[in-house]
């Protein structure tokens, strides 16, 4: 009976080991943009970044409390989520090009353009942002994504 409970446990354990195996993610920043821009991911998981642009990016949280260093064009930087890491991202190098003022200025023009484009049968076209900015969503469900006929699309893009 005792060989027949442990065994139980040991698959039970295993069960739940699986389930909590972590996930790899790319991203990739591509000029001044992440793609994906928000990355749902939960404490454990791994973010492979990769710097696909021609200049030198420094990626990292606007608390500094992360930060990938110094990237050269085409390299790549390995991060594990943790529980209550800041999960918003920037290239503090391309930052550091603009001054608060023109950052600002830049924020203001983009949401007024999306506010004008929402609110009226207007259509303006929405400024680029200066730098790259993302986000990680922690402990966050992905959303379920459809083909726009109630048919949801597997993580792996197919039906």
């Amino acid at each position: 009976m005792l060989r027949k409970t442990g065994g139980y446990a040991l698959a039970l354990g295993l069960l739940f080991t699986q389930q909590a195996a972590a996930e790899t993610y790319e991203v990739a920043l591509m000029g001044q943009g992440f793609f994906p821009t928000i990355t749902y991911v939960q404490p454990g998981d791994i973010i492979n970044f990769h710097n696909l642009g021609e200049s030198v990016a420094i990626i990292g949280a606007p608390d500094e409390s992360w930060s990938t260093g110094q990237m050269e064009p085409f390299s790549s930087y390995t991060l594990v989520i943790t529980s209550g890491m800041t999960a918003s991202f920037e290239d503090f190098f391309a930052r550091a090009q603009y001054t608060d003022e023109e950052i600002l200025a830049n924020q203001a023009a983009i949401d007024d353009a999306l506010y004008i484009n929402e609110t009226t049968d207007s259509f303006v076209e929405v400024p680029s942002p200066l730098f790259a900015s993302g986000e990680f969503a922690i402990d966050v469900p992905a959303p379920i994504i459809s083909l726009g006929d109630g048919i949801p699309v597997s993580e792996d893009g197919g039906l």
